[in-house]
């Protein structure tokens, strides 16, 4: 029984992998793009990071500093944009996060929105920021403004070539939406790795 088992399953696996589609590889930039129904990887190669996206469906740009990434999800609705930070030293963590925060609610103020407060997580010994913007402006209708959502993360990074790379992820949708795709968010925070 068992073996019969053993069986089925290898043959469910082998048959589940035949249906899914290869990856596709593709290059922007310094970057190598490696794309397959369940998640986008992003390597590049000359700074010496990677980091996993989501599904697929990313249109993806890798540029000169300091910009050096930029993805795009119209499916999900995801933006990841990664720039280098320039000067002299490195920042401490916090103190960078609590100067990105400052310089976002001073932006809400300007455009009618509200950032919400910021939630500072410290994983590993490295920090995320982590807050909301709230739609407060009167120009859009009640109903939307109270079933859109806009998450946005940073977490500064270092490359394997000891540059500081602000990573930083935003999604705007529907309350709806937000809960399918909590996890999804943090994604390519949480999967960024140092390459050598």
């Amino acid at each position: 029984m068992r073996s019969l088992f053993a069986f089925v399953m290898t043959a469910l696996v082998v048959s589940c992998a035949a249906q899914q589609k290869p990856a596709t590889q593709s290059r922007s930039g310094n970057c190598l793009i490696e794309q397959s129904e369940a998640l986008t990887r992003v390597s590049d190669e000359l700074l010496g990071f990677s980091l996993e996206l989501p599904y697929e469906g990313w249109k993806v740009e890798c540029g000169k500093a300091p910009r050096v990434l930029f993805a795009y999800s119209p499916t999900l609705g995801l933006h990841v944009t990664g720039e280098l930070l320039q000067g002299g030293g490195k920042p401490k963590a916090k103190k960078l996060l609590r100067a990105v925060y400052a310089i976002a609610r001073d932006k809400a103020e300007r455009t009618g929105t509200r950032v919400g407060e910021a939630e500072f997580e410290v994983d590993g010994g490295k920090a995320t920021l982590r807050y909301e913007v709230h739609l407060d402006n009167p120009n859009v209708p009640d109903a939307q403004r109270t079933n859109i959502r806009s998450i946005h993360e940073f977490k500064p990074l270092e490359t394997s070539h000891g540059e500081l790379l602000l990573l930083h992820v935003s999604w705007t949708g529907s309350n709806e939406d937000y809960g399918e795709l909590r996890e999804d968010i943090s994604l390519p925070i949480k999967t960024f790795v140092a390459v050598r």
